[in-house]
């Protein structure tokens, strides 16, 4: 079974992303329907690269849980998404 399209652009950038000048892409579920993405460092190219990829790809901003926000004790920055419809 294939991946969602927002799902294999996610696997996609945490393949490419890896290295000592890259953002180091990764992401995780955080609900049923939301998912957070991270890049090392404060606001890397690589990190709205995969933004505009996702809202291209139908995910949305969840707002209410932060869009690039810069965690100071690991040292990355997080957005929150809300994953589209399925099927949609």
């Amino acid at each position: 079974m294939k991946p969602a399209k927002h799902i294999q652009i996610l696997l996609d950038a945490e393949d490419s992303t890896q290295g000592e000048y890259r953002g180091c892409i990764r992401f995780d579920r955080t609900g049923k329907d939301t998912i957070v993405v991270s890049c090392s460092g404060y606001n890397h190219q690589d990190l709205y690269d995969v933004e505009a990829a996702l809202l291209k790809a139908g995910c949305r901003y969840d707002v209410a849980k932060g869009i690039q926000k810069f965690d100071r004790v690991c040292g990355r920055t997080f957005t929150h998404f809300k994953e589209p419809k399925a099927g949609a």
